[in-house]
C-alpha cells in the first residue's frame, strides 16, 4: 500500500485528509463544510469552540480552520492547545475583526495563515491546499528521517559486531595467553549480542565433562565448580551433537527443562555453539539473558557460531603459540646451560648451572646426581642442587641388571633412600634419567618434587635431554622453531589478506556505484576521489601482504 506521510502520521493512499472547521455561525460552517467535501476533505464542523476543543485533543485532524472570535474559546486558544496536541499543527485563522495586534500573536504561536472574512473560496482553497502540501512534505520528511535513523542503528549494530569479530581476530595475531583471549572473546560477544550472561566451556582432555574456562555474569563459586557432564543440561547437549541451538525460554522448553536452574538462567533466552578445532568439539559457548528480555534470533546464533569458531581458533593459537614459548624457552635454558657449562669451575658448580636452568622450565625442588662404576657396580651419591643443601652418604652394590631401565634405577634409588624426614628429600614426584658415555651408563640423574604429579613426562625428557646434550639439541630445536614461526605467520597474513578483499571490493563497488549514479556529486568532490585513492591504497597494500605470505614468489 502506497504510503503518504511519515512514522505514527502516515496516511494510506486514497484516504481523505481531515479538516476542522469551527466557526459560531451555522450558515458559515454548513458552507464551507459542503465546498470543501466536494473538494475531496473529510470535514467536521463544531459551532461550539468546547466541543471542537475535545476533538482537537484527540490528534485527529490534518488543518484547523477557525474563526478567532467566539463565545468561550477563541481561535487563539485553540491556536495553542492544537499546537500543544501537535507542534507542526496547521492552523488558520478568520476574522472579521482584524486587528495588527491579534495577528502577530497568531503569527507568534504558529499560525499558517491569517485570513479577513469574508474570505473568496478560491483563496481559501489554495490556503488550504498549499497548506496540506506543506504538511505531506512534513510527514514524509519525517518518514524519511525515521527511516533513515533506523537505517543507521542497524548500520551501527553491524558495524559493532563487525568491529567485535575484527577485535577478537586481532587478540588471535597477538601473545596473549588463552586466559586472558577467552575473557575477551566471551566480553566482545556478550557486549555485540547485548547479553548479561555469557561463558566458555572447555571438554577436559578424556571428555567426559565441561569446565568453564572464561565467563561474564555469573558468580566465582559457579564458575570454579562447574562440573558438566557430556550430554547433560544444554551446553552438554551442544558438546556432545556439535551443533548450534537456541532456546527461547530455558524454564518451558521440554529438552531441558528439568534440568534447568532456575537461580541461573530461570526463564532466559540462551543460545549455545560448539566450539571446533578441525572438526572435534573441544568446548562449548553459551549466551543467555538479552538485556532488553526479547528472545534471540536466528541472526543472533550466526553471530555467535562465528564467535565460536574465533574462540575455537584462539584454543588452538594459544596451544600452538604455548609450545612455541615452551619450545623457546627450552632452547633458550639449553643455550644459557652450554654457555655456563663452559665456565664451570667444579661439579658442583657444573649441578647448579644444570639444576637452575631447568628450574625454569618445571617446578623442580632439587636434582640429584649419582655416578656409576661398573667396574665394581657400585651406585654412588656424587651431589645435589636446589632449594635445599643435601648431604648424602649413599654408596650401594647393585646388580647391573637391574640399572638397565630408568623404572628399575628409581625404585633402586627410593629403596635406599633416608626417610623424607630426615634426608629432606622429596619423593612425591621423582624422575630418573640414565646419561650414557663412551663406555656405557655414566651417571643417574634425578628430578625431585614435594608434590604429586608435578614433573609431566616431557619434563623429564627435557631434564634428561640438558642432561646430556644441551648444546646439540638447541642448535636443532632453533631451526625447527624459525621454520614454525615464519611459516605460521605467512598462514596467518594470508588469511587476513583474504579476508579484507571482500570489504574493499564492495567499497570499491559501492563508490563505481555512487559515481555512475551521482557524477555531478563525485565530480570535482575531494572526500569521494580521497575515498577512491585510499581504497586503491588499502587494496595495494593487501595485494603486497598476499605476495609477502607467498613463500615461492621470491623464488629464483
Amino acid at each position: 500500500m502506497d504510503i503518504i506521510g511519515g512514522k505514527d502520521t502516515q496516511i494510506p493512499k486514497g484516504i481523505k485528509e481531515r479538516i476542522l472547521i469551527i466557526d459560531d455561525e451555522k450558515r458559515i460552517c454548513d458552507s464551507l463544510s459542503a465546498l470543501l467535501t466536494d473538494s475531496g476533505y473529510e470535514v467536521a464542523a463544531f459551532q461550539n469552540s468546547g466541543e471542537a476543543a475535545d476533538e482537537i485533543r484527540t490528534g485527529r485532524f490534518d488543518l484547523i480552520l477557525s474563526d478567532i472570535k467566539m463565545p468561550g474559546l477563541t481561535g487563539l486558544d485553540l491556536l495553542r492547545l492544537a499546537r500543544t496536541v501537535d507542534p507542526q499543527a496547521l492552523v488558520v485563522l478568520m476574522t472579521g475583526y482584524g486587528s495588527l495586534e491579534s495577528a502577530i500573536e497568531a503569527i507568534n504561536q504558529g499560525v499558517y495563515d491569517y485570513l479577513l472574512k469574508p474570505v473568496e473560496f478560491p483563496q481559501l482553497e489554495l490556503v488550504i491546499k498549499r497548506g496540506l502540501e506543506k504538511r505531506r512534505l512534513g510527514r514524509a520528511r519525517t518518514f524519511l528521517l525515521t527511516a533513515l535513523q533506523s537505517k543507521n542503528t542497524e548500520l551501527e549494530a553491524r558495524f559493532a559486531e563487525i568491529n567485535a569479530l575484527y577485535e577478537a581476530s586481532r587478540a588471535l595475531g597477538s601473545t596473549i595467553k588463552l586466559d586472558v583471549l577467552l575473557d575477551m572473546i566471551i566480553r566482545l560477544c556478550t557486549e555485540v549480542l547485548h547479553a548479561r550472561i555469557g561463558s566458555i566451556m572447555l571438554l577436559n582432555d578424556d571428555r567426559t565433562f565441561l569446565t568453564i574456562a572464561a565467563a561474564i555474569g555469573l558468580e566465582e563459586e559457579v564458575i570454579r565448580t562447574t562440573r558438566l557432564p557430556i550430554g547433560s543440561s544444554i551446553a552438554g547437549y551442544v558438546a556432545q551433537n556439535g551443533d548450534p541451538l537456541f532456546v527461547t525460554d530455558v524454564g518451558r522448553d521440554p529438552r531441558f527443562k528439568r534440568e534447568n536452574r532456575p537461580e541461573r538462567y530461570g526463564h532466559a533466552s540462551l543460545l549455545s555453539a560448539p566450539l571446533k578445532v578441525k572438526n572435534e568439539v573441544i568446548g562449548v559457548i553459551n549466551i543467555a539473558h538479552r538485556e532488553s528480555g526479547e528472545p534471540f534470533g536466528e541472526h543472533d546464533l550466526k553471530l555467535l557460531v562465528t564467535f565460536a569458531g574465533q574462540a575455537a581458533a584462539a584454543i588452538a593459537n594459544a596451544e600452538t603459540f604455548h609450545k612455541l614459548e615452551r619450545r623457546v624457552l627450552e632452547l633458550t635454558t639449553l643455550q644459557d646451560i652450554a654457555d655456563a657449562m663452559s665456565r664451570a669451575v667444579s661439579a658442583e658448580n657444573l649441578q647448579e648451572i644444570i639444576f637452575w636452568g631447568i628450574r625454569n622450565l618445571m617446578p623442580a625442588e632439587l636434582s640429584l646426581w649419582f655416578r656409576w662404576n661398573d667396574k665394581d657396580s657400585t651406585l654412588t651419591f656424587a651431589g645435589s642442587a636446589g632449594n635445599t643443601r643435601i648431604d648424602l652418604d649413599f654408596s650401594v652394590k647393585v646388580d647391573p641388571a637391574r640399572m638397565a631401565t630408568p623404572a628399575g634405577v628409581r625404585d633402586l634409588i627410593l629403596s635406599h633412600l633416608p626417610p623424607t624426614e630426615k634426608s629432606h628429600i622429596p619423593t612425591a614426584s621423582f624422575s630418573v634419567t640414565l646419561i650414557y658415555g663412551g663406555t656405557g651408563l655414566a651417571y643417574v640423574f634425578c628430578l625431585a618434587s614435594s608434590q604429586t604429579g608435578r614433573l609431566s613426562e616431557e619434563d623429564e625428557n627435557i631434564a634428561g635431554l640438558i642432561a646430556r646434550q644441551a648444546a646439540t639439541m638447541y642448535e636443532r630445536e632453533r631451526s625447527i622453531l624459525n621454520a614454525t614461526r615464519l611459516l605460521t605467520m605467512g598462514k596467518m597474513i594470508s588469511e587476513i589478506s583474504h579476508d579484507m578483499r571482500k570489504p574493499l571490493t564492495n567499497i570499491r563497488g559501492s563508490l563505481q556505484i555512487l559515481r555512475s549514479r551521482w557524477p555531478e556529486l563525485a565530480e570535482g568532490n575531494d572526500l569521494f576521489r580521497t575515498a577512491e585513492e585510499e581504497v586503491l591504497h588499502i587494496n595495494e597494500l593487501v595485494r603486497e601482504l598476499v605476495d609477502f605470505s607467498n613463500p615461492n614468489k621470491y623464488q629464483t
